[in-house]
């Protein structure tokens, strides 16, 4: 991010301001970078709690082992046409 910000205010010489709506970052974080001499990616650290998805996986994971079924019989559902040869 602060690479393409430098090259909007240089290359391109859009206004600060207009840099701080494009990229959703407050004027204050743009000029900051832009007055950086390096132009390194900040570095997060690494999130160590579990996301909303890696709650539930472990109890759908049996989910996984199922085989897909080809057709409807396969889920042992009745087709309207085997309900009209039982009613017979």
């Amino acid at each position: 991010m602060p690479a393409k910000i430098r090259r909007m205010s240089f290359r391109e010489k859009v206004p600060l301001r207009e840099i701080a709506r494009r990229t959703g970052l407050s004027r204050n974080t743009a000029r900051t970078w832009l007055r950086q001499t390096e132009t390194t990616e900040p570095k997060y650290p690494k999130r160590t709690s579990p996301g909303v998805v890696d709650d539930g996986a472990d109890r759908v994971a049996w989910l996984k082992a199922l085989p897909l079924a080809q057709t409807a019989d396969d889920y042992g559902t009745l087709l309207p046409s085997r309900l009209a040869a039982s009613a017979d």
